[in-house]
């Protein structure tokens, strides 16, 4: 069955969907104790109305207030109350999950999962793995082949909160401004790029074929990208949100449209649903909003010298991020 006939007006859509509502009622009532204990009176978080002076909840209150502007990689679930609760929960960076496996894995490593390990996000994937109805289309090669002079391996980078933080509410001493007209309106876009963009790129691109693949609208990132990488000597291709396999909310990055051998491709993502399709392939990084102390691209960097000449770039990843052990235990 195509992904397209799994919406709310067909049977078995609705089943799959009742089926990731069910898994969100179970996991918002078994925490319930523990988001009781720790929130915080100043915690108010929504799309309309976002106070709060703790940096922890930054993440999420960006995320969340930026909603409204659709241009922008929103991967939105199924209720907003019950994930904006979730996130709630994650906010206090889920401490149940730092004490776990500490030896398992390096401390970047670690570091990276404990940002992004939240209940929703590791739960979805488990539904997407278990839903054998869903059977993506066969796609024609969204990317021209490779030349002669192409590297071997793709580098597969996500944008917002990977390499920069973009926002169309106030922001101050923000690094770069452009306008976007989405749906016609205007919008007056600020970001700030994270520390070491520029000599990460630099290096990378000297490595890797790299491919910018975004949940972003085309009209938005590309701007932004003209502004990153003005004469495109960096980034080889750029990919938008209609490349990205639409599913239940969330829109994933499916590998297998590039055309590339995935035994040389590896994707960077800050959110884990995103690659959930390709867990061997997926590199996570901490999401980054306004850091400047940051240096977790200094530290991807690190890491993909090991793999610049890998044969099969796979077990390199499975062993340093251990994504599915995390997932599925």
């Amino acid at each position: 069955m195509d992904i397209d006939e799994a919406g709310p007006d067909n049977e078995e859509g609705q089943i799959n969907s009742k089926k990731l509502e069910r898994s969100l009622d179970t996991i918002v009532q078994n925490q319930n104790d523990f988001y009781d204990k720790e929130n915080k009176n100043n915690y108010n978080l929504n799309s309309n109305n976002i106070n709060n002076s703790n940096n922890k909840n930054k993440k999420f209150m960006a995320s969340s207030a930026i909603i409204t502007s659709s241009f922008r990689n929103e991967n939105i679930n199924l209720d907003h109350q019950k994930i904006n609760k979730l996130e709630s929960i994650n906010t206090f960076n889920c401490k149940k999950f730092e004490v776990k496996n500490i030896n398992a894995v390096n401390n970047w490593t670690l570091n990276n999962i404990a940002n992004f390990e939240n209940i929703e996000s590791f739960n979805f994937i488990r539904n997407l793995h278990n839903l054998n109805q869903i059977n993506l289309s066969k796609r024609a090669p969204v990317l021209p082949k490779k030349t002669r002079s192409s590297h071997p391996i793709t580098l597969v980078l996500d944008l917002d909160e990977t390499l920069v933080h973009c926002s169309t509410t106030q922001m101050d001493s923000p690094d770069l401004e452009f306008n976007v007209n989405f749906n016609g309106v205007d919008y007056l876009v600020k970001g700030k790029v994270r520390p070491y963009y520029k000599e990460f790129l630099e290096r990378a691109s000297e490595m890797f074929e790299i491919v910018i693949f975004t949940a972003s609208q085309k009209v938005y990132a590309d701007s932004l990208l003209n502004i990153l990488d003005p004469n495109r000597k960096l980034i080889r291709h750029r990919l938008f949100r209609d490349s990205c396999s639409h599913i239940y909310g969330n829109y994933l990055k499916d590998l297998s449209i590039l055309g590339r051998d995935l035994s040389k491709c590896v994707i960077v993502d800050n959110s884990p649903q995103a690659f959930g399709f390709h867990l061997p392939n997926g590199i996570p990084i901490s999401s980054w909003y306004e850091d400047k102390e940051d240096t977790e691209l200094l530290k991807l960097l690190h890491f993909l010298e090991k793999i610049r000449e890998a044969e099969d770039v796979r077990p390199f990843v499975v062993n340093e991020f251990r994504m599915e052990e995390r997932i599925f235990g």
